[in-house]
């Protein structure tokens, strides 16, 4: 995350970035969040629980809350 933040950093000198999302069943991992939070410090880490605007098949409303889940997946499509 720090090569990443480095590289855009390099290509936008004048942002700034003052904030996290996180998503994916990873973001859940216990104390990601905090970790994360302690190695930027002043940036504030966003878990992201659901995905506005997605549309699930009536078959899958039980998944509504868990979109995020499936973010790489959605992303692809």
């Amino acid at each position: 995350m720090e090569r990443v933040l480095e590289y855009y950093h390099s290509k936008n000198r004048e942002a700034e970035v003052s904030k996290i999302y996180l998503g994916g069943i990873g973001a859940h991992i216990q104390g990601l969040k905090e970790l994360i939070e302690s190695e930027f410090n002043g940036v504030e880490v966003v878990i992201v629980e659901s995905l506005p605007g997605v549309k699930l098949h009536k078959k899958n409303m039980d998944m509504e809350n868990k979109t995020s889940e499936y973010i790489a997946c959605i992303g692809a499509a």
